[in-house]
């Protein structure tokens, strides 16, 4: 077991430093810059410690394995991680599209699904398919089925979200399931305890489609 880590170690290393727009099939270790992978992409975390300016940086198409993840971070943030420091002006309903919109770019993408034992946790992670987080989840934007133990974090939501504690998104557009659930703007449902949109807050369930 050792040894293995050592070698995964040495391998995320290199592909971190050393990968320029090439495609990978089949399998590749994760972080890997500037790389397609096509197959499944196996590693401690998806996201790169190194910073880039690339718009998208590591795209994995089928399966993503996060063998350790970082959802354990999202407890010890200092203040609400879901919203980047410059977006003091959620609660103005004027820049929530502007908000939203800045979901769209990613660093990192999943098309398929993604797998990670304490959690996939990344502003500038999008995933399209299914996420499934041991612990915690915090992505800009999820196209498909996020689910998480704990705390589930998405900037935008197109699908269906399910926490056993929390789901909280700036925007929902579909199903938010768990004990509390909290939207800015919401186009669907939600099922929890306490359930809270930007048309009411109400117990067991909530709707909103205007």
């Amino acid at each position: 077991m050792k040894r293995l880590l050592i070698l995964l170690s040495l391998l995320i290393t290199l592909q971190t430093y050393g990968q320029i727009n090439k495609k990978r099939p089949i399998i590749w270790v994760i972080p890997s810059l500037d790389t397609r992978i096509n197959g499944v992409a196996v590693g401690f975390m998806i996201n790169s410690l190194k910073e880039t300016d690339s718009v998208l940086t590591t795209e994995i198409n089928g399966l993503n394995i996060e063998i350790i993840g970082v959802g354990l971070l999202l407890l010890l943030a200092p203040s609400d991680p879901i919203y980047h420091k410059s977006d003091s002006a959620y609660f103005d309903n004027s820049y929530v599209d502007t908000i939203i919109n800045s979901y769209n770019s990613a660093k990192y993408k999943v098309n398929g699904i993604s797998i990670s034992l304490a959690g996939t946790v990344g502003h500038d992670i999008n995933i399209n398919g299914i996420n499934l987080s041991g612990l915690n989840t915090l992505t800009g934007k999820t196209n498909g089925l996020s689910t998480s133990i704990l705390i589930n974090m998405n900037g935008v939501v197109n699908g269906v979200s399910v926490a056993v504690l929390l789901n909280k998104t700036i925007q929902t557009k579909g199903l938010q399931i768990g004990l509390f659930n909290q939207t800015k703007r919401l186009r669907g449902f939600q099922i929890g305890l306490w359930n809270k949109n930007e048309k009411r807050s109400l117990p067991f369930i909530n709707w909103n489609f205007n």
